[in-house]
Parts: structure tokens; C-alpha cells; sequence
């Protein structure tokens, strides 16, 4: 076996969170409470969770997204009384309690089977409402207001793989087309940044980069049309909120990955960097805040020594957090 020689002297850069994760194993009342998971958490030293698709389908109409706290959309937005903050208050405190931090992703949790009906994936009919109403769960969170708390919470996340289908009929996460989202994320960016520049705002979870890698791989490669739409509307939103008149915040942007290989991951991570520096936003952070190696070698040392790779190899390189996907129980979507 090779020596590892560590020399405490030589400081090479800060250490990342690429520990964090998505959810917690059991969003409901009488599991967290008998079983206690988040202690583990807190053991592990997990510094954030995310929370999005939190306690199932449509949020179990309880927990996080928009609609489960703000259940009519045409009630007043500044009335307390048109706020559930019942379950998300209970989750929130039991994670701040065990030493990790919220990254509230502001939206809907995604419908699997939208091409039947969608019920939540729609664009708010009026966005400027829909940043109002934002504005309010931040303000119960951080500002006390409401019966609320004083958490200082940073990430707000607005809304979801809004990118999910090259057409609007065939996203689970946004039946919309990409110019309204566009136009959702400027007015929201801008009105929570305005009021409360202390928060970090962004977006907008997007369903990755596999179009970079394995065309770096191999030049000649065809990619699939979903991967040069993923790729495309990257660029038309970044395009758009740099564009005069539409100027919008970017603290951080947030993208996803479902690659094994830590060869692949770090290219995404790289093209990232290099992406939001050439449209002007240097400081940005660079967040793969959904990850996994797959459900394939579940269970087994393999996928821990992709998990362990990956960590390390995103440590090196461009990226400021990772968050794997995802830490509830029972779901066939996680390790």
C-alpha cells in the first residue's frame, strides 16, 4: 500500500461542502420523533439540506412548496391567516436544531404524471404575486413575521428543472414555455434581492450538462435532442438575464447530475465556472445540488467508491456544494 504524506503546511484551498443532500429520511411527525435521524445528521456534520420533492408527491400537500403554504392564490399575500406554515415550521426547526441549514427551493415538487393533468407546474398567472407571496415565507422564516423565526436562512432556490421537456405538455416541472420562465425568475430575483440583499438567490436547478462531456469525450458523438435542449436553454437564460433591461442577481446556479463517472461530473462542474464567468457573474457559486451514481450498484462498495470519487474529485475543481440526491427513506430514486 502507497504512503499518503500530508504536509499541514501547505494550504491549497478551503475545504467545499460536497456532503450535503437532499431531504431528510422521514419528513413525517411520528417517524422523525421515535427514530430521531436528523442526530445522524447532525453527527455527520451535514451542513444543508435541500428541500425540494419533500415528503413526496405535490409536497404531501403539506411541506415547503408555494402552494402547500399558500394555498389559494387569489387570497391577500400580506393576510397571516393565508399561510400553512404548520409542517414546514415542524421540519425547519428540527434540521436547525441538529445544525443543518434550509436551501428552500421556492416552487413545486414535480408531477410524474402531468401529461395526464397539471395541477402546480403552470406558470403563476401573475408573477409579481408570486414574488410577493416568496417575499412572505422569507420574511416568516427570517424575519419573524407571522409567528416565525429569526434563522437567517441564505439559499432561496426559485423553482425547479424548469428545462425538464423540450416542450411545455411534456415537463413534469414546468408546463410552461421557456420565456415565461425567464420572465418568472427576473421579476422574483429582483424583488427578493431588493428586499432582503443579505440572501443568496438563484437557479434554476437545471437537468445538467451530459451534451458537454460527451462531446469532449468524442467530438463526432451524436447527443440525444433532450441533451441539446438542457444544453440551449442554459444559454438562452443566461443570455436573457444579462440582456438590457432585464438584468437580473445570480448568487448561485444550480444544476443536476446523474453520472457515475467523476470525469464526467468534473466537466460539468468546469463548464459551469467557465460559463458564468463569461456571462459576468465571477462570484457566482457553482452548485450541483442533485446527485447520484445511479440506482444500478446500489447497496454495494462500488457505489460508495463512486460517491466518495465524485466527492473528491469536485473538490478539486469548480465546484462550491454538491447535494446528493436524496436522504428519504424508502424512495427508489436515492442511495
Amino acid at each position: 500500500m502507497e504512503k499518503i504524506i500530508v504536509d499541514a503546511n501547505v494550504v491549497t484551498g478551503k475545504i467545499r461542502p460536497m456532503h450535503t443532500v437532499n431531504n431528510v429520511p422521514s419528513p413525517s411527525c411520528k417517524g422523525e420523533v421515535e427514530n430521531n435521524y436528523l442526530a445522524l445528521f447532525k453527527e455527520a456534520g451535514i451542513p444543508y439540506c435541500r428541500f425540494h420533492d419533500t415528503g413526496g408527491p405535490f409536497g404531501r400537500n403539506l411541506y415547503v412548496d408555494v402552494p402547500n403554504v399558500f394555498r389559494n392564490f387569489d387570497a391577500d399575500e400580506t393576510d397571516p391567516a393565508c399561510y400553512d406554515f404548520t409542517f414546514t415550521d415542524w421540519l425547519i426547526k428540527r434540521c436547525m436544531d441538529n445544525g443543518v441549514k434550509p436551501f428552500y427551493r421556492l416552487g413545486v415538487t414535480i408531477e410524474n404524471n402531468n401529461f395526464l393533468k397539471a395541477y402546480r407546474t403552470l406558470p403563476p398567472k401573475d408573477p409579481h404575486k408570486w414574488a410577493r407571496i416568496c417575499e412572505h415565507i422569507i420574511m416568516h422564516y427570517n424575519e419573524g413575521w407571522a409567528d416565525g423565526f429569526n434563522y437567517g436562512i441564505e439559499y432561496w432556490e426559485i423553482w425547479n428543472e424548469p428545462d425538464g421537456g423540450e416542450k411545455p405538455e411534456d415537463n413534469q416541472m414546468w408546463n410552461g414555455t421557456p420565456e415565461q420562465y425567464f420572465e418568472l425568475y427576473e421579476i422574483s430575483s429582483n424583488h427578493l434581492k431588493k428586499r432582503f440583499p443579505e440572501i443568496k438567490v438563484g437557479g434554476y436547478a437545471s437537468c445538467g450538462f451530459y451534451k458537454v462531456a460527451k462531446q469532449m469525450v468524442d467530438p463526432n458523438a451524436g447527443v440525444p435532442n433532450i441533451f441539446n435542449h438542457y444544453f440551449d436553454y442554459f444559454h438562452k437564460f443566461m443570455k436573457h438575464i444579462t440582456s438590457p433591461g432585464h438584468e437580473s442577481p445570480l448568487d448561485f446556479f444550480s444544476w443536476h447530475s446523474y453520472s457515475a463517472n467523476p470525469r464526467d461530473n468534473v466537466i460539468y462542474c468546469n463548464y459551469v465556472r467557465e460559463q458564468l464567468i463569461a456571462y459576468g457573474y465571477p462570484e457566482c457559486e457553482n452548485i450541483c445540488n442533485e446527485w447520484n451514481p445511479g440506482t444500478k450498484n446500489r447497496g454495494k462498495l462500488i457505489d460508495c467508491a463512486y460517491i466518495a470519487a465524485n466527492m473528491l474529485a469536485w473538490q478539486r475543481n469548480g465546484l462550491d456544494m454538491a447535494m446528493y440526491y436524496q436522504l428519504k427513506l424508502g424512495s427508489g430514486y436515492c442511495g
